[in-house]
């Protein structure tokens, strides 16, 4: 097979060298400009992409919920969220659009304020496809969304209710 177009960074580990330092890649944003996301992977031995372990993602600075009609930024694989009361947030879209296959966890790190949010069938634009009307995010809840830009809203695809 003949390679046209090859580019990317390549780290060997040879099973005679020990290793004293390990350096890597860190994305800090992903760019869309181009209509083309570029994953990170692994080759292993016989040739097999895989993901690397541990896969950390950098959680953003909490965002501040302080009435119903905020929206809930998707500036990050982790979205932190407190609040400075308990708010069923009412904002259309609760969360913009984002990218076709952009995942998102929003995790509640307030406290004691919950913030409960409406699927699309409850609260009419709300970019929201839910598994039940409304979720209650409470403190250390969290919820996993991906962006289907066919269905043109954020789909719940994992929850979590720690209380």
């Amino acid at each position: 097979m003949a390679v046209t177009n090859a580019k990317g960074l390549y780290l060997d580990n040879p099973a005679s060298a020990v290793v004293v330092n390990y350096y890597g890649i860190q994305i800090e944003d992903e760019s869309t400009a181009t209509g083309l996301i570029y994953p990170i992977y692994q080759v292993g031995p016989n040739g097999k992409n895989y993901f690397g372990s541990p896969m950390v993602y950098n959680p953003t600075a909490a965002q501040n919920i302080t009435a119903v009609g905020n929206t809930i930024l998707a500036n990050g694989r982790i979205v932190q969220l407190t609040a400075n009361a308990s708010y069923t947030l009412t904002s259309t879209p609760t969360i913009a659009d984002g990218t076709s296959g952009q995942v998102v966890t929003i995790v509640n790190v307030d406290t004691t304020d919950v913030i409960t949010i409406q699927d699309q069938g409850t609260l009419g634009s709300s970019n929201l496809r839910l598994t039940t009307t409304t979720f209650a995010i409470g403190p250390r809840d969290s919820i996993t969304l991906m962006y289907n830009a066919t269905v043109g809203d954020w789909v719940e695809i994992y929850r979590s209710n720690v209380i």
